[in-house]
């Protein structure tokens, strides 16, 4: 019974799906409703990726070369240098939590992403410029710049994604993105740590901000 129960709701929602598939075909809107805002450009799938891998190399050599690079130019404490990267991770989360939104609709996804990139830049940049050569103050600073970038492009980035795919093509640029930004944080660490000294934190920071402003181009259409 329970089975004879399952295959008949099973084809109900089938039979369900082709109405609904046929009503989008004759409307002239494949897959997908006229309100549901999506954007099934693939122009917009190829720099999201790049961007995909870029951010996870600058977030994979940021958490693993940073609290050493402070410890050393600071003669920091274990427990400080906790504290550090404890202050970084609230202040992200926390705009995360209640700036995102607000941001997000003003702005729009693409403009959202966009700034989180070059927020992240410019703390990158900065903490480059500064680490060794500034007070200790200048460089929290920096890492807080950081950390408000992080929050507006690491949830606008798969976003974004989601909206570029078709849903039937969905899972298989998820799985993509995932092969990509798991390759990203196995060839960053050693590649970043051979010229960490030589400013790799700033040649992070224009590989960012490049990957964001190629999405921002690349994305012809406008904002729901």
């Amino acid at each position: 019974l329970l089975v004879n129960r399952f295959l008949g709701e099973a084809g109900a929602s089938a039979k369900g799906l082709g109405r609904g598939r046929r009503r989008s075909k004759a409307s002239g809107k494949p897959g997908a409703s006229a309100g549901d805002g999506q954007d099934s450009s693939w122009r917009l799938l190829f720099p999201l990726l790049l961007l995909s891998f870029v951010w996870a190399c600058t977030r994979t050599c940021f958490h693993a070369y940073f609290p050493l690079m402070l410890a050393r130019e600071y003669s920091l404490s274990t427990a400080k240098m906790g504290t550090c990267l404890t202050f970084v991770s609230l202040l992200a989360a926390g705009i995360q939590v209640a700036g995102f939104e607000p941001c997000r609709k003003k702005f729009g996804l693409r403009g959202t992403l966009a700034a989180g990139g070059l927020l992240v830049s410019l703390g990158l940049a900065g903490l480059g410029a500064s680490l060794g050569r500034l007070p200790l103050s200048v460089v929290l600073g920096f890492s807080a710049l950081y950390g408000v970038g992080v929050a507006l492009l690491s949830p606008a980035m798969p976003a974004l994604l989601m909206r570029a795919a078709t849903p039937e093509r969905r899972g298989m640029f998820l799985g993509v993105e995932s092969g990509i930004v798991n390759f990203g944080r196995i060839v960053a660490p050693p590649i970043f740590g051979s010229f960490a000294l030589q400013g790799g934190l700033v040649i992070s920071a224009l590989a960012t901000a490049s990957a964001s402003v190629f999405v921002w181009c690349r994305s012809a259409a406008s904002e729901p």
